[in-house]
């Protein structure tokens, strides 16, 4: 597709490439929301905590529910994936044309091909 579209311009930085793909992005969204809802029942689960239960036991077990909110805060708060699909692009189109590194596009795919940056860090 690359070539049919005339290549890469000469600001292209074919390396930085990101190939975006709907069902990708959908599995993601799928895992994550799977993810949340099993730490969500984790923290529901009863602690258990008994009149015998040690003070150094105690601490853990607070601990461990400080973590436990703290996690599903953080899963909670995650952007909302993009559904990227490794992709290794070169500028010589034509040596990984037909490898395992050309990759078929898809309907609904987005490649986004970044420009060179005219700075260095």
């Amino acid at each position: 597709m690359i070539q049919r579209a005339g290549g890469f311009s000469g600001q292209a930085y074919p390396y930085g490439a990101v190939l975006m793909r709907r069902e990708v992005r959908e599995l993601e969204m799928k895992s994550h929301m799977e993810l949340v809802q099993r730490v969500k029942v984790e923290e529901a689960k009863p602690q258990g905590t008994s009149r015998d239960d040690g003070a150094d036991q105690k601490t853990q077990k607070s601990t461990a529910i400080a973590q436990t909110e703290t996690a599903l805060a953080q899963l909670q708060a995650h952007r909302t994936p993009i559904g990227r699909v490794v992709v290794h692009i070169r500028p010589d189109v034509k040596a990984w044309r037909n490898t395992s590194a050309d990759v078929p596009v898809r309907d609904g795919d987005v490649l986004v091909i970044p420009n060179n940056a005219d700075y260095c860090m």
